[in-house]
């Protein structure tokens, strides 16, 4: 706090703590900044109070709304690199040596082997899955009131 311009010093810190000293809005958000937490989480003394867990809720509910777009993110990126995966298997199937003996002694295409890898069904419909709560406007309000907006998101808006 010092190195921000504040006079802070152990006797600040315990007077603020035992509710002596008052933290002005500066003090407050430079505090919330060198924590990585949000301002108004500073606010919650009590921590029963309708406004302490409707802070949690917005806390909650954003960091689920980012994760649950950043999966979606990762899902789409996941898709592009399947294709890519599935076009060198493909480019490989086409070489003599493409094949591969299975346990029994028979003659396996090689890309049997690596196509096991790509099959994972459940791409197709997570990239679909995700976007039901963009389209429900009850579920895009609660997203906005969380402090995730996915209209400002490029990939999402």
């Amino acid at each position: 706090m010092t190195m921000r311009g504040y006079d802070f010093h152990q006797q600040t810190v315990y007077k603020i703590e035992s509710g002596k000293r008052k933290v002005t809005v500066g003090e407050g958000v430079a505090l919330a900044e060198l924590v990585h937490i949000p301002v108004e989480s500073l606010a919650d003394r009590f921590p029963d109070s309708p406004e302490s867990l409707a802070n949690d809720v917005r806390r909650a509910g954003r960091d689920y709304a980012e994760d649950l777009f950043n999966t979606a993110a990762n899902m789409i990126g996941l898709r592009s690199f399947r294709a890519i995966y599935l076009d060198a298997v493909q480019k490989y199937a086409e070489h003599p040596t493409a094949w591969v003996e299975d346990p029994n002694g028979d003659r396996v295409p090689m890309t049997e082997v690596f196509l096991s890898l790509a099959m994972f069904p459940g791409i197709g419909d997570y990239l679909t899955a995700w976007k039901e709560p963009l389209a429900n406007p009850a579920a895009r309000a609660t997203l906005k009131a969380s402090g995730w907006d996915p209209d400002e998101e490029e990939e999402f808006g």
